[in-house]
């Protein structure tokens, strides 16, 4: 193939696979936290992007992979509780208003059913967020689909399996969507819980601890087998509470708000086996006010989750239902500058307004075609058309208007001489005064 035509393919090549990696494309990113009013958005150590919010106090925030959007949790807003924000354009819109006690919200989502989970302090609520199908019925309100005895740390989600799980410091359950088949797994005591998080690709539960250690507080993350089995420690790390858990394909990430505040990362998959190992700061942003919400989300695409995952055919559907339109729209983005876009063989292609042209539509055909101040419109019957300023005349205004009707002038007076009848004495001394005298 000619050099020419690789580079183009490659580049194509190259946003096609950061958007299926990413479900962002254009914007490749690791981690992202919310704060109360701005979306931090991390590529390694570094904030790639801020995203304003039109927020007063996010306490949760959870990735819709599958539409490449975050949903985020604001309990401190009397008239809208939820609110999504897409991360190929920026659009922030209203979804709903939770009707809670008010205490601090933690937020899941299934993009398999499509239902927007919450919890309270001693309730998980959900709510459907699917369109109303034609026909169908409208799909119900919140309802709440669990209650408990203790305080709710946190909740997470199963896609695959179709479960929902939680956590309190006496111990973790999970339950059907529904809230039916509820189970104990793990009912030992603790100092405290702090943030779970569910794996597909690994098959496991992460969760935050801390225990009394004669007298001191030690951290740790744990892990287990969805049915709650193999307990085991994968890391103690210094941290009284920490919170906010998120994993990726690579990374367990935390945020912890003591001596050591800030947001850290430990290898998910232990390279060493040893518990003790040192984690890395991701950022030191300044201590939060809410030591138990949960404003961090890691980019974690469907198709890593699912690879390799055979039980996983909810998830693989709804990847193959949405990615398509994701990636066609990403690598549309501000594409055409003039014209629509659509993606064909060889990447995204425009079909420009009238008047634009070019690859992109980036060429006006007005720029600098009606000169000395004149207007210029497109037209598809008559093309480009100049209004011309006062003084000027012409298809493009380039004549000043008294030199065209001087010419018109002296064309009728040769007219006039070669006909039989002779021109009117003083004609032509007229025409010398208001032409020929300006002309020179």
């Amino acid at each position: 193939m000619h050099r020419a035509r690789v580079l183009p393919l490659l580049a194509l090549l190259a946003l096609l696979v950061g958007c299926v990696q990413s479900q962002a494309p254009g914007l490749p990113w690791d981690l992202m936290e919310a704060t109360d009013r701005s979306l931090d958005v991390y590529w390694g150590r570094r904030v790639r992007r801020a995203l304003a919010l039109g927020t007063q106090h996010v306490d949760s925030v959870a990735l819709d992979a599958a539409r490449a959007r975050v949903l985020l949790a604001d309990r401190h807003d009397h008239h809208v509780t939820f609110y999504s924000v897409d991360l190929v354009t920026g659009e922030q819109h209203p979804l709903l208003k939770a009707p809670s006690d008010g205490t601090v919200v933690r937020v899941a989502y299934d993009p398999v059913t499509q239902l927007l989970l919450w919890k309270d302090g001693y309730s998980v609520h959900a709510h459907s967020l699917a369109p109303a199908s034609s026909g169908a019925p409208r799909p119900p309100g919140a309802r709440v689909v669990a209650r408990m005895n203790d305080y709710c740390r946190d909740i997470a989600l199963d896609s695959c399996g179709g479960y929902i799980y939680w956590i309190q410091d006496t111990a973790m359950e999970r339950a059907r969507l529904d809230g039916s088949e509820r189970q104990v797994l793990i009912d030992y005591e603790v100092y405290h819980r702090g943030s779970l998080a569910i794996d597909q690709q690994t098959q496991l539960l992460y969760w935050t601890e801390t225990r009394e250690v004669r007298g001191d507080k030690q951290g740790s993350i744990k892990t287990a087998d969805f049915n709650g089995e193999n307990i085991t420690t994968l890391y103690f790390i210094d941290a009284f509470y920490p919170h906010s858990l998120a994993v990726s394909r690579d990374y367990i990430y935390w945020r912890q708000d003591d001596h050591r505040q800030g947001l850290w990362r430990l290898p998910k998959n232990n390279p060493s086996a040893s518990p003790h190992a040192e984690p890395t700061r991701v950022s030191s942003t300044p201590m939060s006010p809410c030591i138990y919400c949960h404003r961090i989300a890691a980019n974690y695409p469907i198709m890593e989750q699912i690879e390799g995952v055979d039980s996983c055919d909810p998830l693989r559907r709804v990847l193959e239902s949405s990615s398509e339109p994701q990636c066609t729209r990403s690598l549309c983005r501000n594409y055409c500058f003039q014209g629509e876009c659509s993606v064909g063989a060889e990447g995204p292609e425009c079909s420009c307004k009238a008047g634009y042209s070019g690859t992109r539509c980036q060429i006006n055909a007005c720029h600098d075609y009606c000169l000395n101040g004149g207007v210029c419109s497109v037209s598809e019957e008559s093309g480009r058309v100049c209004q011309c300023a006062p003084g000027y005349e012409g298809d493009r205004c380039a004549e000043p208007a008294f030199l065209l009707t001087c010419a018109r002038t002296v064309s009728v007076l040769k007219d006039m001489l070669n006909a039989d009848v002779p021109p009117a004495p003083g004609t032509l001394r007229g025409v010398k005064s208001a032409c020929v005298s300006r002309v020179v």
